[in-house]
């Protein structure tokens, strides 16, 4: 059952650019009654099998869309921005930014999910080179997904992924979602590693979970290389996105009708 469900998650995930905890964690939670906080540390399994199994397959890849000049400056920009993060969570109000984020999720959601397909370049076939004078953008992304992760709790890949699609038109949707992907090794990597210490990570679940996963995003990878699939990730990361825009809507207005 894990196998199978890790397999369909990446499958999914891989081909959207994310790491697959928005839907990883309650199946743990919830089908399998794992604590919350011990499934979180165990989703991390299957998130390091996708990021790692998506890389390798989109490096090996006739049409590699995979960028290792962006994938740095993104590593760069995280690394300082999950600093950041941990810092501002302790002083800010989480709650406003999650409703200020509920509409910002909504509204690249919807833009994504109804895009049309796109065009091969658009795509990220076009052999995109990274100027220099355009590296603080990715930068600046990478520190914008670093912030938000402890602060919201949400994966890297879902500001990521839209993020570089927009700003980097030449980059394209395939190339946003391989960068993001090959960054999410080093994050995952370095959060497995502390949870390791505190004990809380199931090891059977997540190897059984990851070994799924590390199979669906190979599959997951190939697909997407189709123009037609591609369109199909675009639309699911905009549907992913509503998802959380929806997550954290419901979280502010439970938050309100308590303090009321």
């Amino acid at each position: 059952m894990l196998v199978g469900l890790g397999l369909l998650v990446a499958s999914l995930c891989s081909m959207c650019g994310i790491g697959g905890g928005v839907f990883a964690v309650p199946i743990l939670h919830y089908i399998y009654g794992i604590p919350l906080k011990r499934a979180v540390a165990t989703v991390l399994c299957l998130v390091w099998c996708v990021s790692m199994s998506s890389t390798v397959t989109e490096a090996l890849h006739p049409d590699s869309a995979l960028n290792l000049k962006v994938v740095a400056f993104l590593v760069t920009g995280v690394f300082f921005g999950t600093r950041i993060g941990f810092e501002l969570a302790k002083r800010l109000p989480v709650l406003r930014l999650k409703f200020i984020f509920c509409l910002l999720f909504a509204a690249m959601g919807l833009r994504l999910a109804m895009d049309g397909s796109p065009d091969p370049v658009a795509s990220g076939l076009g052999g995109f080179e990274l100027a220099y004078s355009r590296a603080w953008v990715v930068v600046i992304i990478g520190i914008g997904a670093g912030i938000l992760v402890p602060m919201l709790g949400i994966g890297g890949g879902l500001v990521m992924v839209p993020a570089l699609d927009m700003a980097l038109p030449g980059l394209g949707f395939l190339g946003a979602r391989a960068a993001s992907l090959a960054t999410a090794i080093v994050g995952s990597s370095r959060s497995l590693l502390l949870y390791r210490k505190s004990g809380l990570v199931d090891w059977r679940v997540g190897g059984w979970f990851g070994f799924g996963a590390a199979v669906g995003a190979i599959l997951g990878v190939q697909a997407v290389h189709f123009e037609a699939v591609t369109a199909v990730g675009r639309s699911g990361l905009g549907a992913v996105l509503l998802f959380a825009a929806l997550r954290f809507g419901i979280d502010s207005w439970r938050a309100r009708n308590a303090q009321a």
